[in-house]
């Protein structure tokens, strides 16, 4: 991100600043709002705002001269390619608005090392005055975010959104209590009919004892008494 945001020490053309939940990206001289990525950007979502927040501050500044005071943009970041400055920024615009990101709050003129306004006085522009904020520049740059620097205030949407992401992640700890508790309850089922008194059902073999039982009482001579008579 230092590589690209900072091309050389003479030419820095951004800034990002870390906060809490969020990471915000400022070029010099953009008039757009950005918007709020997430803390650990990636790449398609970095080359997005690259491109558009970089067409727009050579759209509004050096599109009406020649091709020697546009600003150098690298043409291919990530999986994108940036061929047509007028149409590109505007593409990418569309693209990261269509993902419902936030935006941040809008910093215009935005241009603190006078980058901006030293480059439209050199082509024959009127200078472009930096608005300051320093309680938030002082944190520019920063390699990761620390408590009680950069908290933006939320809204009711995120409060909103925050809440309905609580209650579905309680939902869905109930369902896994619920799929965990389903199997104990059959085994103590399956258990207390087991306990259950039963009466067995007679085997093969003593099925066939009792028939060889049967056929011997048959099988016995009469008696005395029988003979008698």
């Amino acid at each position: 991100m230092r590589r690209l945001l900072q091309l050389s020490k003479v030419y820095k053309i951004w800034y990002w600043y870390f906060y809490q939940n969020h990471t915000v990206i400022r070029i010099y001289g953009c008039e757009l709002a950005p918007f709020m990525l997430p803390r650990y950007v990636a790449m398609r979502l970095y080359a997005l705002e690259y491109f558009r927040k970089f067409g727009n501050t050579d759209m509004v500044h050096f599109h009406s001269k020649n091709k020697k005071a546009q600003l150098k943009v690298k043409n291919q970041l990530g999986p994108f390619i940036y061929n047509k400055r007028e149409e590109a920024w505007q593409e990418a615009d569309n693209l990261l608005r269509s993902l419902r990101l936030q935006s941040s709050f809008l910093w215009v003129p935005y241009d603190p090392n006078h980058f901006i306004s030293l480059r439209r006085v050199r082509y024959r522009l009127a200078s472009y005055d930096h608005l300051k904020f320093p309680h938030v520049e002082k944190y520019a740059n920063q390699l990761e975010w620390k408590e009680g620097t950069l908290e933006e205030e939320t809204t009711k949407e995120e409060l909103a959104q925050r809440e309905a992401k609580n209650l579905e992640k309680e939902a869905n700890l109930e369902c896994c209590t619920q799929v965990f508790s389903l199997p104990c309850t059959q085994v103590g089922a399956a258990a207390s009919s087991s306990t259950a008194p039963q009466k067995a059902a007679p085997t093969s073999t003593e099925a066939a004892s009792s028939d060889k039982g049967k056929e011997l009482q048959h099988d016995q001579p009469p008696s005395v008494e029988q003979q008698e008579e």
